[in-house]
């Protein structure tokens, strides 16, 4: 694949980087460093809520749920396009899977 015109902006003659190659790219990391701390702050609210939302429910109810949870967790740790994913994943799964679970009892 050739590199358009666009593409070859920001380099001298002999085609290497003039430099401006890592703006770009510093200023990317950094955007994926904030959205990944806004999603981690979200991530914190909703966990909150829900466990303010579980422990005001009937014993019934969180068993009931608890039933429903492990049985849509087991459903999607089985799903295929998970398979590949790495080990952190899987373990991170398992920890908040028995975070919420405790959560219900």
């Amino acid at each position: 694949m050739q590199a358009s015109s666009s593409d070859r902006a920001g380099c001298d003659d002999d085609g290497e980087s003039a430099g401006s190659s890592v703006d770009p790219l510093t200023q990317l990391g950094s955007l994926q460093s904030d959205a990944l701390i806004r999603y981690g702050a979200r991530l914190i609210v909703i966990g909150e809520v829900l466990e303010a939302i579980l422990v005001s429910l009937a014993p019934a109810a969180r068993a009931e749920v608890r039933a429903g949870f492990g049985a849509r967790m087991k459903k999607a740790s089985n799903e295929p396009c998970t398979s590949n994913l790495p080990d952190c994943y899987h373990s991170t799964i398992a920890a908040e899977v028995s975070h919420f679970v405790e959560a219900l009892r």
